[in-house]
């Protein structure tokens, strides 16, 4: 979807009346391939390659002030942008008898800015952005739609069984109130009187269908070109590619590797941002050598890659178990600031009626990259009643004084992955403002990497 620069006017100026704050355009959403309706699926993710390559932005040599931006109508600054390519296999392995699995990926998920009916006119340029291929055969995705049933919207169609012909859901029978289901038409109803789909979607997915015969493996690989995340002035620009799907298959992810690299051109001082959450530590790479071993070496999209690089960031693993996450744009714009101010009210209030607080999409395993301005301030994602721990200096003696889930800390200084900041806590009980060291991310007891902040832009 895009927006004209009216639009944006209008889009800023309602953001500045409801506070919410440092929003943007949201990207693409992309994540690991997930089994669609397959709870008890035999199938495991035995093994998985992931590429992320950076591409330069098309500046003609130079960077536009804002000023210059600003001239631009909305489809040439897209073009200015920087962007990336996401090519990911996976070798999966059927354990159990033959089956059909379906597998997708997310092409678009709702989120605040726009409602459930303005992207879904564009199914087939959607569906045209990502190539899939199984066992080096491509393969055409179709369209699935993910609602979440609430059938006190739908009373004008009377009932399930007059609804289900409209939406031609994949399920037969009602779904339960509030849970998750999936339908193949999210067209406009031609009868309605104001033109909306029958039933609001979530999530556009990009699905597939893979035959598995009794204990054999098949190589499932796509390619997708991304758009990033971007704030209204164009200064930064954020990706994430999660994992936690990894969770849907049976048993752990056997071995995977992702592989962040970039083009001839691209600078690596663009870089602001590079963290992996619930993950291996990244090893950052010079002169690296990029090669795949089987069975990823007779597939058709990665050996593209293969080949040397000046720098290079590499996660690796074995037997990972994917923290989940929730699929929706929160996940896939974990960054987006004062906009998840009804998630910290939630927290609190869970946390007053002693209760766990609801999940958080930002703790999940993935990978989130940032691009352009060095972030000023940090989002805490310490979700602890008692606070996050605070220090007198990296790997220090710890303070008097906590950092709790939602506070932003003000960057003053930096040290590899230590930030000294300031910040005032609408939790601590006081009007007091705090200062200190804190870490962005901890190793867990089984070499994980747990995030504790995340740049707020």
């Amino acid at each position: 979807m895009r927006y004209d620069g009216q639009m944006i006017a209008v889009f800023l100026s309602a953001l500045s009346t409801v506070g919410w704050a440092d929003a943007g355009y949201l990207g693409d959403p992309i994540q690991n391939a997930a089994p669609l309706l397959e709870a008890d699926t035999q199938v495991t993710m035995s093994a998985e390659e992931v590429v992320i390559e950076l591409l330069s932005p098309e500046i003609d040599g130079r960077e536009l002030t804002e000023e210059e931006r600003w001239e631009l109508d909305w489809e040439t600054n897209q073009q200015l942008h920087p962007d990336n390519r996401v090519v990911a296999a996976f070798e999966f392995t059927n354990t159990g008898p033959a089956q059909t699995v379906t597998m997708y990926v997310p092409l678009a998920v709702r989120h605040p800015f726009y409602g459930p009916y303005l992207w879904i006119e564009d199914e087939a340029a959607a569906l045209e952005t990502i190539s899939i291929r199984v066992d080096g055969e491509p393969v055409e995705p179709y369209a699935v739609y993910r609602g979440v049933w609430d059938p006190d919207s739908y009373r004008d169609y009377g009932s399930w069984e007059e609804l289900a012909p409209l939406i031609e859901p994949l399920q037969e029978t009602e779904p339960a109130v509030g849970a998750d289901f999936y339908f193949r038409n999210g067209a406009t109803d031609p009868a309605a009187e104001v033109a909306n789909p029958p039933h609001a979607a979530e999530s556009l997915l990009a699905a597939w269908d893979v035959e598995f015969p009794a204990g054999e493996s098949r190589l499932v690989e796509y390619s997708q070109r991304y758009e990033w995340s971007m704030d209204y002035l164009y200064t930064s620009f954020r990706f994430c590619y999660p994992l936690y799907t990894g969770a849907g298959w049976a048993g752990p992810i056997g071995r995977g590797r992702i592989t962040v690299v970039g083009d001839p051109d691209f600078d690596w001082s663009y870089l602001a941002a590079a963290q992996g959450f619930c993950l291996p530590p990244a090893q950052r790479e010079s002169d690296y050598e990029l090669s795949f071993a089987a069975p990823f070496d007779k597939g058709v999209l990665l050996p593209d890659y293969a080949g040397d690089y000046d720098r290079a960031l590499v996660w690796e693993f074995t037997d990972l178990e994917p923290v989940g996450g929730l699929e929706s744009w929160k996940t896939f714009n974990p960054d987006f600031g004062d906009i998840y101010n009804a998630d910290y009210d939630a927290w609190r209030a869970a946390l007053d009626r002693g209760e766990e607080p609801p999940p958080d999409g930002r703790r999940a395993t993935l990978i989130y990259l940032a691009l352009g301005a060095a972030p000023n301030s940090y989002m805490v994602l310490d979700t602890s009643p008692v606070g996050m721990p605070v220090y007198d200096a990296p790997e220090g003696e710890p303070l008097a004084a906590r950092a709790f889930y939602g506070d932003v800390v003000r960057v003053e200084e930096r040290r590899n992955d230590w930030i000294y900041g300031s910040w005032w806590s609408p939790w601590s009980g006081d009007d007091q403002g705090y200062a200190g060291w804190l870490p962005l991310t901890v190793v867990d007891d089984d070499g994980l990497v747990r995030p504790r902040l995340i740049p707020q832009y």
